[in-house]
């Protein structure tokens, strides 16, 4: 009786630690999500039809790499992206946000590049979780992008109608002056 014990007791144990246990990551990290709104999806994104075709990037993407890290901007690249995001004084979003992305439009079998930014009053936020003392920055990102145009031709677009969402996270990132 006391070996079984002993043997539930192991296997509760070992089933604990392989259901809790994730390797942490072993440097800085961060993900980019580009969000399409409900109002452009089909059905306005009822019953999640449509939901497979938001784009994004991470620190393993190709070619990615960090610009720019402070308590006031924080820069993020990949291979086709280029994601700025800054903060005024009072901690709101910086006209100078811009995202540089492939979206899921496509012209000749392509994705069409697009550049957007916030409106005037812009929606968004850069929370920082780590002490201003540190080195380095964590926290997450989200920021609304209404206004776009095609990189190739400078042409403003009329779409989106509904203004992109840009979400994310970060992670032991080590700050950089620009």
């Amino acid at each position: 009786m006391r070996t079984w014990l002993i043997v539930i007791a192991l296997a509760l144990v070992a089933c604990l630690v392989a259901i809790g246990w994730r390797p942490a990551s072993q440097g800085p990290a961060f993900e980019v999500r580009v969000e399409r709104s409900a109002g452009t999806r089909p059905l306005f994104g009822l019953f999640g039809i449509g939901g497979g075709s938001d784009v994004s990037f991470t620190h393993a993407s190709p070619g990615a790499a960090v610009g720019v890290v402070g308590r006031d901007r924080l820069e993020l690249r990949a291979e086709g992206w280029d994601l700025s995001l800054e903060i005024d004084s009072d901690g709101r979003v910086d006209p100078g946000t811009r995202l540089v992305f492939p979206s899921w439009m496509e012209r000749g079998g392509k994705p069409v590049t697009m550049r957007c930014r916030p409106a005037d009053r812009a929606i968004g936020y850069l929370r920082i979780t780590t002490p201003e003392d540190a080195g380095e920055s964590s926290g997450r990102f989200l920021v609304e992008l209404p206004r776009c145009e095609y990189v190739e031709s400078g042409q403003p677009r009329d779409y989106p109608v509904f203004p992109l969402t840009v979400h994310g996270s970060f992670d032991r990132i080590p700050h950089r002056a620009g």
